[in-house]
Formats: C-alpha cells, structure tokens, sequence
C-alpha cells in the first residue's frame, strides 16, 4: 500500500510540475502557506477556538460559486482537521468540510484558476467550486492533509467534470468544461446537467 501511495505522489508531483510550467501565477506563490492573518477578524478566531482547531496550515482569500452562479469573496481557511469558509471581510461563518469526507479534489489540463472540491454523498450535500491563483498550492495542503486522515489521494486532472451546486431554486448539478484557446489562452464554461430523461424529452418535443 505505501509503494502505490508513494507511486501516486510522485505522479502527483509530477502533474503539479508541469500545471506549474503552464501557469505562470503558480510560481510567484509565496514558500509560506499563510497569507491572512485570523486574528485580524474575532468571528473567525473565536469559531476555530471553540473548535479547539487553531492549528491553521493554510489561509487565503479566493472566490466561491454563490446561489447566483456568481463568483464572490470568501477567506479560505485550512486547519489540521478540516477546512472553513467564511464571508470576506464580515467573517461570517459559510461551511466547513472534513477531509474524510472530501471524494476528490478536481483540475483542469489548463492553465485557469479553478478548482473543485468534491464532497462525498453531495447529493444532500453541496461541492465546492472556488477560483485562486493558488490553487496548486490550495490542492498540495488539501491532498496531504486527506492523505493524512484516509490514506487516499483524491486527485482528478480532468477537462471537464460534474458538481452539485445549491442555487436560488435548490439543489442542482452543473458541468464545468474548460477549453484551450491559442495561444494562451482558456475558456471555461459552466453548464446545467439535465438528466437524461429530460434531454429524451426535450428532444422528442423538437
């Protein structure tokens, strides 16, 4: 088991190597892995203390899908038992995710800013589709960190894939697709996934 593990950091390593070479604002990252102090906010801090969770391994400020399909500002917070987000500026408490329940973490070939964290049963539960110029970073202390508590290395490299999003009508599952435009540049579309038997029927009606 830990020849395999061990076979799959170096192919991850791998992989962030050459996402790296592809994306220029991964190697103006900082060696330091904090880049907000908490103290500065008492909601957050007094949240993680309460927890008994103030061991922080990771912080920064990204953007995250919200129920209007818009990218907004949230403090991204990862700690030694899980991970936080909370509103920018506010520090209001928005959700938290174990890392024993995180399925996969999600990338794309391309040299865009987003990245998907898939969380396990998120039928009932909604996945995390958040956008940073760190997000090798984000991805190298979120994998260790899983790797840690189920021994699992939950890496996709994928062009395309599925999440559940919670919108203004409820719960819904959307396709992120991201494509290659020349010379250097990369499109990315979200689009609704409809079941099969509405496409069926959509198609039936035309």
């Amino acid at each position: 088991m830990k020849g395999l593990l061990g076979m799959k950091a170096a192919s991850f390593e791998g992989q962030l190597r050459r996402k790296r070479r592809r994306n220029s604002s991964a190697t103006k990252q900082n060696t330091s892995s904090i880049y907000f102090a908490t103290e500065q906010n008492k909601k957050i801090q007094l949240l993680l203390t309460e927890n008994k969770d103030t061991e922080i391994v990771f912080s920064d400020r990204v953007l995250r899908l919200d129920k209007n399909m818009k990218l907004v500002n949230y403090q991204l917070i990862i700690t030694t038992k899980q991970f936080y987000l909370f509103k920018d500026k506010s520090g209001k408490f928005k959700e938290s995710g174990l890392f024993k329940n995180i399925e996969s973490i999600c990338l794309s070939h391309q040299s865009d800013n987003f990245m998907l964290i898939k969380i396990k049963g998120s039928k009932k539960s909604q996945d995390v589709l958040i956008c940073s110029r760190r997000k090798i970073q984000i991805s190298q202390v979120l994998v260790q960190q899983t790797q840690k508590e189920t021994s699992q290395f939950p890496l996709t490299i994928t062009d395309k894939f599925y999440f559940n999003h919670q919108t203004k009508a409820g719960q819904e599952r959307f396709m992120i697709v991201f494509s290659r435009i020349e010379p250097f540049g990369v499109q990315t579309n979200i689009y609704p996934d409809k079941p099969k038997d509405d496409q069926k029927k959509k198609k039936k009606k035309v």
